[in-house]
């Protein structure tokens, strides 16, 4: 009789135990992740969500700290990494050391170790760029591969350019064009579109491009944006042009359309002055490029 008690209370707790393990599994499927009418599982809403192992990474660009430019290089700092670029298409990108001295003047000279053929020196005094005719804050000596590159960085602190008149270039224009008689080219102009872009001191490393005409000498020159230009000027017939034998100096801008500019001028065949602008048009009638007078 006694071990027929004992088996009955055996049984009993048994069952207990049972009943609580399959309450806590129903429950804790309940909580747990929904399973849609297909068969396919959706994710809490608090779940996260990993990317695949094989996504490749965002990598931001660092932030341009410094920049300087010589003939046929560009020199960039960013972060504790320097990159200098060669017309030729060579590319050294290091990290650097820096250090400081002071001279005798206060000036301060800071001398940046990059590599064994990479290293170059950014002095606290101002110079200015003869190509450009721009002053800049930093004279910069570079060595790079047994060559000593000179140049110059930091801000603009001087610039030997006429100001642009801003009304002229935010009004606009009424389509008026001058007399022939009354036309005149001779003068300074500074470029505002280009193959109908509009183009601003933004899209060009040292100043806006210009040209400079004189038809009495038969001449043009100008700043390409990087390079001074010159070449030979031929007006006739009131309204035809000529710009042959364009040369340039061997400045390096990077990202600079100076290029696509010197076409425009060696492709005009044709001009006209309205209000105060010149266009530049190319054999079919197509505007090339315009310009605005500067004011001093």
């Amino acid at each position: 009789m006694l071990a027929s008690n004992l088996l009955l209370s055996y049984k009993h707790t048994e069952m207990k135990k049972y009943i609580i393990l399959t309450s806590a599994v129903a429950l804790f499927a309940a909580c747990g992740p929904k399973t849609e009418t297909n068969g396919s599982s959706t994710s809490d809403t608090n779940k996260i969500q990993t990317p695949p192992a094989d996504s490749p990474a965002v990598v931001l660009p660092a932030k341009v700290d410094f920049k300087a430019s010589g003939k046929d290089w560009v020199l960039e700092l960013a972060g504790t990494n320097a990159t200098i670029k060669t017309a030729a298409g060579d590319t050294s990108v290091g990290e650097y050391t820096v250090t400081s001295s002071t001279d005798a003047k206060g000036v301060v000279t800071e001398k940046y170790m990059v590599g064994k053929e990479f290293a170059f020196d950014v002095v606290g005094k101002e110079g200015k760029d003869p190509a450009s005719g721009l002053t800049y804050s930093k004279m910069v000596n570079v060595s790079y591969k047994g060559k000593s590159l000179k140049g110059f960085g930091g801000e603009v602190v001087k610039a030997e350019a006429i100001k642009i008149a801003e009304t002229e270039i935010e009004k606009e224009p009424v389509k008026k064009e001058e007399p022939q008689g009354r036309i005149t080219v001779n003068g300074k102009w500074f470029l505002q579109t280009l193959n109908g872009r509009k183009v601003t001191d933004a899209d060009f490393t040292k100043g806006l491009a210009t040209i400079d005409l004189d038809p009495t000498a038969n001449r043009v020159s100008g700043f390409g944006g990087c390079n001074n230009i010159n070449g030979t000027l031929t007006i006739y017939d009131g309204k035809k042009i000529k710009m042959e034998k364009i040369i340039s100096t061997k400045m390096f801008c990077e990202g600079v359309p100076e290029n696509e500019y010197l076409t425009a001028l060696r492709s005009a065949t044709n001009f006209s002055v309205v209000d105060n602008k010149l266009q530049l048009k190319d054999n079919t009638g197509k505007v090339l490029a315009v310009f605005v007078r500067g004011i001093k």
